[in-house]
């Protein structure tokens, strides 16, 4: 009788990421981030090299569909946040392409209306935004609302209410680091973490949304995401589109990870946000690791076997719970006497799923030079991450 396999090598954790990013301002860091966050599940669909056919273009953006928001927001329920789905109709979605087309470019203009062919959706939308915030702690009335694939996260660095929220941010940093709003090159590795993390936190602050003409007209219209998505859903038959909003939860900037899993197994996790370097989760590490693990295991994998092709897909996790306020010290003495756990109170969230494709941002991972260990080959990494 053959013995059994051995088991599988951990995840490889992504290794901590540089301690600052040489961006000096504020025009040059929205672009940067406009940069990470438009990767993510990148749908190229007419960018496709020379020689692919379209056979394999169409399994391709099947494989993309496949973990749109509809697939697996049932399934996580006890453990993503609370999700409403609004329909969205064939003509309705060609209305927000058509803001999307005036929104985005460089003759970009946005609406201060809704069209006639959109009023009935914003009615149905502020309808859903209205419930959901009020059943939340607090009644804030804040939501984050996406459509089936992604949101409109590359929208807000257009809106001037980013700057606002940007030196809000930043000033919290000022008696830890000094004045970090005016200083001046050459700047220190302290100052530039600090200021990227304040544009970051500013640029998740800014999803959080009350008015569903404020979605339509300033969120979606300003997206490239989602004109790209809403031409997409357009294309396919039949046609099958929703506006998702979800309740709002503060989560810091660097407690959220990602994931990628292969055959059912969680084979390696980043740091998501790796344009910042942050003690906590340096110090924190192997508690990060072992605990995501853990939840992956009984509260992910389990449901969702077998729904993917290969069992392989790509999660980001979110910690929250008092030891990961959204608001955190950036210098490492502050963590000298962090004992290196997550804390009794800790929280994880399944935050959304996408594809296992290389139009993915891998964050630490090189898609091209650690593909072995994304798919458990391998237990080390190189190029980004890994080890």
């Amino acid at each position: 009788m053959s013995s059994p396999p051995p088991p599988p090598p951990p995840p490889a954790a992504s290794a901590p990421p540089p301690a600052a990013v040489p961006v000096a301002s504020i025009a040059d860091r929205a672009k940067a981030l406009r940069h990470v966050s438009s990767d993510e599940q990148r749908i190229a669909v007419t960018s496709f090299s020379d020689g692919v056919s379209e056979a394999e273009q169409r399994a391709y953006v099947e494989r993309v569909l496949a973990v749109n928001a509809e697939s697996w927001v049932a399934p996580l329920s006890a453990v993503t946040f609370k999700s409403d789905f609004v329909v969205v109709s064939a003509d309705e979605a060609r209305a927000i392409q058509a803001l999307c087309d005036r929104g985005t470019g460089a003759d970009a203009t946005l609406l201060d209306e809704l069209p006639p062919a959109l009023v009935e959706l914003g009615a149905r939308l502020q309808a859903v935004m209205d419930a959901l915030g009020a059943a939340q702690s607090g009644g804030s009335g804040g939501v984050f609302v996406k459509a089936s694939s992604r949101s409109a996260k590359d929208a807000p660095i257009t809106q001037q209410r980013l700057k606002q929220l940007y030196v809000d941010a930043l000033r919290r940093y000022e008696r830890e680091i000094g004045d970090a709003c005016t200083a001046t090159a050459p700047l220190s590795a302290a100052v530039i973490n600090a200021r990227m993390t304040a544009l970051l936190t500013a640029a998740t602050l800014m999803l959080k949304v009350r008015s569903a003409s404020d979605v339509l007209l300033k969120h979606f219209a300003a997206s490239e995401r989602i004109a790209t998505d809403m031409r997409l859903a357009l294309e396919q038959t039949p046609f099958a589109q929703h506006l998702i909003v979800r309740q709002w939860v503060d989560i810091a900037v660097d407690a959220e990870f990602r994931g990628f899993v292969f055959q059912n197994r969680l084979r390696a996790l980043s740091q998501y946000n790796h344009t910042l370097h942050s003690p906590r989760v340096v110090k924190r590490k192997a508690a990060i690791l072992a605990d995501i693990v853990a939840f992956f295991e009984r509260h992910v994998a389990p449901p969702l076997k077998t729904l993917y092709k290969d069992d392989a897909y790509i999660i980001d996790f979110a910690l929250t719970g008092s030891r990961w306020p959204l608001h955190y010290a950036l210098g490492d003495d502050a963590y000298a006497d962090d004992d290196g756990t997550n804390g009794d109170d800790l929280r994880i969230y399944a935050i959304e799923l996408n594809p296992f494709e290389f139009s993915t941002d891998g964050c630490l991972f090189s898609w091209q030079h650690d593909r072995a260990v994304l798919e458990g080959r391998a237990s080390g990494g190189g190029g980004g991450g890994g080890g």
